[in-house]
């Protein structure tokens, strides 16, 4: 039986990656920031006759990291998987993010997923083996316009993926980033909120709306998010699995168009996919 702690499980990714792993019949413990929030997934597991322990985890608070990886280690003896998923997005104009707004990004996406890394690599090393699956984004291969703040803390959690990968390898340890494209979770829908400086007179208002609304068409149209989950049990469960997932594979063109194509081709060609002009 795998053991595994995946954060962020109180909705999207998180919650269905836990309801999947426990399908293949994995111990899986589902951790959140606020375990009050953890109705759903509980009653999507007692339908389907699962067991998946629930606790409280906020990556943000290295107490709340170091209580929660030592509870799961204590009470399994063991952590052969950690999934590191707990995430927030924004979308807007770089310029009018206030220094807050940044940092609250980098807080969960980056500095969040080196807290819970560092205090469960030990547990791993001590093993002998183990899986790390960071779940990342298209956009931390690609940055579109007004993604800078979102991609930004995506490019560096696979900086920080392809890094660690390597360090591990001699330790036995395999690390993986899933990267899904534009799904229509809570996550997606909470970074909505434009920022704090973006106003009715923004020069940016018309275009930055314009994005806006491709996105959440994207979303919309992508309606599958469990095939996220399915990678990141297949990530776990498959030592032949690349060190990089896109999901879905349709999106694996973003990866090429980085290496392949001229920045300035590149750029102008993001701007089009957004119904941006020049």
């Amino acid at each position: 039986m795998t053991v595994v702690l995946i954060t962020g499980c109180s909705s999207g990714f998180g919650l269905l990656a836990a309801l999947e792993l426990a399908r293949r019949g994995d111990r899986v413990f589902a951790s959140m920031r606020d375990p009050a929030r953890d109705a759903a997934l509980k009653a999507r597991a007692q339908e389907d006759g699962l067991d998946i322990e629930t606790l409280q985890l906020d990556v943000r608070d290295p107490s709340s990291v170091q209580q929660a990886v030592a509870h799961v280690h204590h009470t399994a003896g063991r952590i052969d998987a950690l999934v590191n998923n707990a995430g927030v997005g924004r979308l807007g104009p770089l310029e009018e993010f206030d220094d807050d707004e940044l940092a609250a990004v980098f807080e969960t996406n980056v500095y969040g997923v080196h807290r819970v890394t560092r205090e469960v690599l030990p547990v791993m090393r001590a093993q002998g083996e183990g899986v790390m699956v960071n779940v990342s984004s298209v956009g931390g291969l690609v940055a579109a316009p007004f993604f800078a703040v979102y991609s930004a803390s995506k490019f560096a959690l696979e900086a920080m993926t392809e890094a660690l990968g390597s360090e591990l390898t001699p330790l036995g340890i395999r690390v993986i980033s899933i990267c899904p494209g534009p799904y229509d979770t809570e996550i997606a829908a909470k970074g909505e909120a434009p920022p704090a400086r973006h106003g009715p007179d923004s020069p940016y208002k018309a275009e930055y709306e314009t994005v806006l609304g491709r996105h959440l068409a994207a979303m919309k149209a992508a309606d599958k998010p469990e095939e996220v989950a399915t990678a990141i049990a297949h990530a776990i469960h498959d030592p032949a699995t690349p060190a990089r997932v896109i999901v879905p594979a349709l999106y694996e063109f973003v990866a090429a168009a980085r290496g392949q194509t001229p920045e300035a081709e590149l750029r102008k060609a993001l701007r089009a996919n957004y119904g941006l002009e020049g």
